[in-house]
């Protein structure tokens, strides 16, 4: 059995403690600071972010993206002959990221010097693909117009508020793109129209129609809407103008007048339009 000394075991000690004081085995090494290396948060990409597509509210230029939304617009037209005239439309709209779907459906009448009509004018569907930066929202789909049905008792048609297509019996396909950068939006279709005639005939058109919109601050909750809408077929040109209020909670509330040209030369009439909406 051997003896350590005090000095040896000093000596052994201080080995052990060179053996502690070793450098540790090297770490990974950092990452390069390269941006394509760092994970992008995820509420940064638009892709996992509901709602984030821009949206857009004029009269009939609505952009079914963002929020979902309810509204119902009313059209009054008084005519100097004594005609009277009234159209509700009632539309909902469902916008995802990439999708978006809207539907409205049209309820008519108008009254005269001892005549008097009422009914149910035609349903529109909308099913768009949503693409485009973050700046830009635009969306590609199809455009379904579907006729009002007919039933023993129905009062048929034969006037409008805002244009023939509302509440005159037709039925139609057209692909449609809109787009918005927020404060403008505009909207171009093309298709056909199918009018059906009584005797079981009907009448065929090429539907073809552009709108452009504006929407300009006025004062905090204010703000001013203007519209032009071209379209082929009876009342090819509408300006309308309408002042918004917004007054939180996602309502909005619209009144203002319509231009239709040249009628508004040849047959002056007066058209008074309004809307209120609120998204969710």
């Amino acid at each position: 059995m051997t003896t350590l000394s005090p000095l040896g075991w000093m000596l052994a000690g201080g080995m052990t403690v060179a053996r502690a004081d070793e450098p540790a085995p090297p770490g990974p090494l950092p990452l390069p600071d390269d941006p394509a290396l760092r994970e992008e948060p995820v509420l940064n990409r638009i892709r996992f972010v509901p709602h984030a597509r821009l949206s857009f509210s004029g009269f009939r230029l609505q952009l079914p993206t963002g929020r979902p939304a309810l509204s119902a617009r009313l059209a009054l037209v008084a005519d100097p002959i004594g005609l009277g005239i009234g159209e509700l439309t009632l539309r909902g709209q469902a916008g995802w990221t990439w999708f978006a779907l809207d539907a409205e459906v049209v309820v008519a009448g108008a009254v005269a010097d001892g005549w008097s009509r009422k009914g149910l004018g035609n349903a529109k569907l909308n099913a768009a693909v949503v693409f485009g930066p973050a700046a830009v929202t635009n969306t590609l789909g199809l455009q379904v117009t579907l006729p009002k049905p007919e039933y023993s008792g129905a009062e048929m048609l034969s006037f409008w508020g805002t244009v023939p297509a509302a509440t005159v019996r037709a039925g139609g396909l057209a692909i449609a793109y809109t787009g918005t950068t927020g404060a403008l939006a505009w909207h171009l279709q093309t298709g056909l129209w199918y009018f059906p005639i009584v005797n079981g005939s009907a009448l065929s058109a090429v539907d073809l129609e552009a709108m452009v919109a504006y929407e300009a601050p006025l004062a905090p909750g204010w703000a001013l809407v203007t519209e032009a809408e071209a379209a082929l077929g009876a009342s090819p040109f509408q300006v309308r103008v309408l002042a918004r209020g917004t007054p939180g909670r996602g309502w909005t509330a619209d009144v203002g007048l319509v231009a239709p040209i040249p009628s508004i030369f040849t047959a002056p009439s007066l058209q008074v339009v309004s809307q209120v909406g609120r998204r969710f």
